[in-house]
């Protein structure tokens, strides 16, 4: 417990732990338009032979419907592709 001493209590003291799904489709939703790009056009990921972009573009949509699905993993390749871009546009 590395943090006890800098964390609260009722933190620090938990046995669970919380559930992100509400923010993740939350977030989704105010930046759609946004994450969509990212799949849509100059997808690094796609370029690099990693993912199909419209299997990912399809996730999405299910995900903005409210249905069940792969937000972990959506949510990886979000993060992964911005770091692509930020380290093309660093060289």
């Amino acid at each position: 417990v590395a943090f006890r001493d800098i964390l609260p209590e009722a933190l620090a003291s938990r046995q669970t732990k919380g559930s992100v799904t509400s923010e993740f489709y939350r977030g989704l939703r105010q930046n759609w338009p946004a994450v969509t790009n990212l799949f849509a056009k100059d997808c690094k990921l796609a370029e690099l032979g990693i993912i199909e972009p419209q299997v990912v573009l399809d996730e999405l949509d299910r995900l903005d419907m409210g249905r069940k699905g792969a937000f972990s993993t959506v949510s990886a390749l979000v993060a992964n592709e911005i770091w692509l871009r930020q380290v093309d546009c660093n060289e």
